[in-house]
């Protein structure tokens, strides 16, 4: 068998100046096109792990991958991380859902599961995503991080991943971070109508808890005013047609609080036919307190049909972050640029309102008549956190959202979890995800844009959207650091290659690099 292989002569790195930075200080940003194997096919119900071959930038001094082994990230440092995964995804299965999962040393992780993507293959809808976003606490190093998807329906037919994304972060002793675990809320049922009792998440697996933060019960308490990071992450069981609960989140006490603004999830649609009986819901988005010591409380309730859907065996998780206003972009949205429709024939750009905006305006340009495009002032990398609940359309709606720089989208920056049944009282539907925007240079423009998947008819933003830029620091490493330059993407074959090498303290001397075939230099 023939093989294309590249080769790096270390010794001619040794010693030479590095260039400025491509990663991201305690981060690993990876994406991957296929499965172990080099499989698309996203069927069947044994795990399998994801590659994450297309792209892979490290902090060689907290994480290990290698494109050779590229379905594994090694963590190399004790401490508590964030991880973030999205998985597209597109094909002609009838009442599919495929899963999610994070997975530790081959143990899966409480509460990172993603089932919100129900495809019915029915007026044009063949697009759904999955979405997580939580705390890890108390890895160890060597701990091995992995990501694998299967099956959740009986449907067999063919579902292909499109383009997956894994962000995770080492969090700092200096990071204020809140994270939990939740068996659910006092009461099975999650699908239960306002006004009753048990209707609020009670976080009783708590893994972390900074200074910004208490909690009991139910509530967790932020003690400073000002701008926090939230994820939550809900899984969904029941045999129920047509069912779909919604998150909400509350700020201040439950008699008297009020709800977050765009503080909403819904995604978690079952169906319950074709063995679809599994679904989640998630949000992620920056929050804003305008007093200190304000409750934060998760309230689930029904919002389709009625009967019982529980956690199913599993546990809902929550993150959060106190983050500075420093880098940040935060901004609300209801219009698009050409009107109110998110689900234009044509695609078309969420235009961010100034109301209710959070702005770092050293880092960010965002103003005047182009309210839909946010400028960067600063050269580096972002953490995009956004989130939207959609209503309206005809039955099986599903607008697909993307992101853009410079106009051209952003590989797997992508939430297609919209699908809206119109039946039942099913008419509100979410998205949400948090991907990292790298290397972007001064006056770059970022857009989030709509456009339609699946039926037609008029889909307007039941509650604002919420878009959220985080400004991450660049990898600095220290004096006499003496990490060797890595590749980070390689595709093609034998008819031509593209590979990308990133520096660190070591650079590489580009006269030394060359391709072997069958051991002669090509």
């Amino acid at each position: 068998m023939k093989q294309l292989l590249i080769t790096m002569s270390a010794v001619a790195a040794l010693g030479l100046p590095a260039l400025a930075q491509a990663a991201v200080s305690n981060t690993a940003w990876l994406q991957g096109t296929s499965l172990d194997g080099g499989s698309t096919d996203l069927r069947g119900t044994n795990p399998k792990l994801i590659s994450w071959s297309a792209h892979s930038s490290i902090d060689p001094t907290a994480f290990k991958h290698s494109l050779v082994d590229a379905t594994q990230l090694t963590v190399t440092k004790d401490g508590d991380y964030f991880v973030a995964a999205t998985l597209p995804m597109q094909g002609a299965a009838v009442r599919s859902v495929d899963t999610l999962e994070v997975f530790v040393n081959d143990e899966a992780v409480p509460g990172a599961i993603s089932r919100c993507t129900y495809i019915r293959n029915a007026d044009g809808h063949s697009e759904s995503s999955a979405h997580i976003a939580q705390l890890i606490p108390g890895l160890k190093a060597n701990d091995v991080i992995t990501v694998k998807t299967y099956r959740g329906s009986t449907e067999n037919t063919r579902t292909d991943m499109g383009t997956a994304s894994l962000f995770v972060e080492l969090l700092d002793d200096s990071r204020n971070v809140f994270g939990s675990t939740s068996a659910g809320t006092g009461n099975d049922n999650l699908n239960r109508a306002a006004g009753e009792e048990d209707m609020y998440l009670k976080w009783d697996g708590v893994g972390r808890e900074g200074s910004a933060f208490s909690a009991a019960d139910s509530a967790i308490t932020l003690k400073d005013q000002g701008s926090y990071l939230v994820t939550v992450n809900v899984p969904l069981q029941g045999n129920v047609a047509r069912a779909s609960v919604g998150l909400s989140l509350l700020l201040g006490d439950p008699e008297d609080g009020e709800w977050a603004l765009g503080g909403l999830a819904q995604q978690g649609y079952i169906r319950n036919a074709s063995g679809h009986n599994v679904a989640s819901i998630h949000f992620s988005g920056v929050i804003n307190t305008a007093e200190a010591n304000t409750d934060l409380t998760i309230y689930l309730e029904q919002r389709a049909a009625a009967g019982d859907v529980t956690l199913g065996g599993k546990l809902a998780s929550i993150f959060i972050e106190k983050i500075s206003t420093d880098g940040l972009f935060h901004a609300t949205a209801t219009q698009m640029f050409n009107g109110e429709t998110w689900s234009p024939t044509n695609k078309d750009q969420v235009y961010w309102e100034e109301e209710d905006r959070v702005i770092d305006s050293n880092t960010f340009g965002h103003g005047g008549d182009d309210l839909q495009n946010i400028v960067i002032k600063k050269a580096g990398s972002y953490l995009l956190a956004y989130n939207d609940v959609l209503e309206g359309g005809n039955a099986r709606a599903n607008p697909r959202i993307t992101v853009e720089v410079n106009g051209a989208e952003v590989p797997g920056a992508q939430t297609k979890s919209h699908y809206n049944s119109h039946a039942n009282d099913h008419d509100e539907v979410s998205g949400s995800m948090v991907v990292l925007l790298e290397n972007l240079a001064a006056d770059d423009v970022v857009t989030v844009s709509a456009q339609q998947e699946g039926s037609g008819g008029p889909v307007t933003a039941a509650e604002p959207a919420l878009l959220s830029l985080i400004q991450k620091d660049n990898l600095s490493l220290p004096a006499g650091d003496q990490s060797p330059p890595r590749f980070s993407s390689f595709s093609g074959g034998l008819d031509g290659f593209s590979a990308i090498v990133e520096d660190f303290r070591l650079k590489l001397d580009a006269a030394t690099l060359k391709a072997t075939l069958n051991g002669e230099v090509v």
